[in-house]
């Protein structure tokens, strides 16, 4: 998707997050949830998306997610 022309003024960053450690590091996710829930559930997607929203409106795509 990113390689199509204009693709830039749609995606302005991504997160890809498999493990539950990169869903708690990159995301916020708490081990509450992840422990309460099957890791593809739709608490812990709602959750990804509150932490994916929270971190871009607090610029956190500049420098992506880090070991």
């Amino acid at each position: 998707m990113a390689d199509l022309p204009g693709a830039g003024s749609l995606l302005e960053c991504a997160f890809v997050v498999y493990s539950p450690s990169a869903k708690q590091r990159c995301l916020g996710i708490s081990d509450e949830i992840l422990a309460r829930y099957n890791l593809t559930s739709e608490e812990v997607a709602s959750a990804m998306v509150q932490g994916a929203a929270l971190r871009r409106a607090r610029g956190h795509c500049e420098y992506g997610c880090r070991r």
